[in-house]
């Protein structure tokens, strides 16, 4: 039987033993990476979703990715994700500022 690639449930990376999230016990989680749940907890406060569609794999596709993905915007590897935050952190002038996104 062939092992079926995993990804996390969270953010769509693929899963192997190196990147599982961990339980609350310490235990490793088969659903979420590292990166998204740690300890029993997820780590940050947005969403993130796999786009599919063709208008927005080619909105953003740039001339050299052939290099990464000779097989150009229809390549199975090339994928777009789309990030959805509440809020967020940037580095200016030596500063951290911080700032919240409003819902519309």
């Amino acid at each position: 039987m062939e092992n079926e690639m995993k990804f996390c449930q969270s953010c769509g990376m693929p899963l192997n033993d190196q990147v599982l999230g961990t339980n609350a016990d310490g235990s490793r989680n088969e659903d979420y990476c590292m990166y998204c749940y740690k300890d029993g907890k997820f780590l940050q406060d947005c969403t993130m979703e796999v786009l599919t569609d063709a208008k927005s794999k080619e909105m953003i596709w740039r001339e050299g990715d052939t290099e990464y993905y000779p097989g150009g915007v229809t390549d199975p590897n090339y994928c777009v994700l789309k990030f959805t935050a509440t809020d967020g952190r940037f580095y200016c002038d030596f500063y951290s500022r911080s700032f919240v996104i409003e819902s519309p």
